[in-house]
């Protein structure tokens, strides 16, 4: 299984979710924040997943689109985007954390349009956003994606 974790943060989600996927499963990450890809890094060497687990330092925006990337689909697709719109919130001084809360390079919009770029025919893209957040069901649908379960 080829999978993908879009803003990975330090890691957490796509690393566990290749911990419960069979030995030849191959993971990428792709993360914007400096401080977080290194951390991420230290976490797979730290694991010893070097060989399953690609980690590329890139806004997910621009990863979608990237001519040597936007060529590879994944049947696996994952991401907790931000959920918090940059009006309706205060950034902390804290460059990583109001990274992590605020949409400052996206939101789910973009997550689920990355999504719907880089997914291999019947693969599944999971994402994890408040419940309430009417963007649950308009973002998937406006990137042409179709929601089967909430």
């Amino acid at each position: 299984k080829k999978c993908l974790d879009l803003g990975s943060g330090i890691g957490s989600v796509g690393l566990s979710v290749l911990w419960r996927l069979p030995d030849d499963a191959t993971l990428c990450m792709v993360e914007a924040q400096e401080e977080s890809v290194m951390l991420c890094r230290k976490s797979v060497m730290h694991n010893k997943l070097n060989e399953r687990v690609r980690i590329v330092h890139m806004d997910l925006r621009k990863f979608c689109i990237d001519p040597e990337e936007s060529s590879n689909k994944y049947e696996l697709i994952t991401g907790s985007p931000p959920y918090i719109p940059p009006a309706n919130g205060i950034a902390s001084k804290h460059t990583q954390k109001a990274h992590c809360r605020l949409e400052l390079r996206g939101g789910l919009d973009d997550y689920c349009k990355a999504a719907a770029h880089l997914l291999a025919p019947r693969g599944r893209f999971i994402f994890v956003m408040t419940a309430a957040d009417a963007r649950c069901k308009t973002a998937p649908r406006a990137a042409g994606l179709v929601v089967l379960e909430r």
